[in-house]
């Protein structure tokens, strides 16, 4: 059941499909069902545990939170070399 839920996800405009579909183009489709159809239960049981309420978090949402984690690990990677990020104005990067 939960992995029918984590395989409809793929077209869908939440954070959690988001998540899934960040983790599909990493680890592939099979693993990937079995990661997302874990993380609602897990999510669920801490809510019990923690007395708190669900939090719905969005595709943006989502997507802004991973970029500020990955440039956060950029930061400390760029830290160990002896290294500082700059930021330039008005360039784009193209994926």
């Amino acid at each position: 059941m939960l992995k029918l839920l984590a395989w409809g996800l793929s077209n869908s405009k939440s954070g959690l499909a988001a998540h899934y579909r960040r983790l599909r183009t990493r680890i592939g489709a099979p693993k990937t069902i079995n990661a997302t159809a874990r993380k609602k239960p897990l999510s669920l049981y801490n809510m019990l545990k923690n007395k708190t309420s669900y939090i719905s978090q969005s595709q943006e949402e989502y997507d802004n939170a991973h970029k500020q984690r990955i440039l956060k690990q950029l930061q400390q990677k760029a830290g160990q070399f002896s290294l500082e990020l700059c930021y330039l104005e008005g360039i784009t990067l193209k994926p």
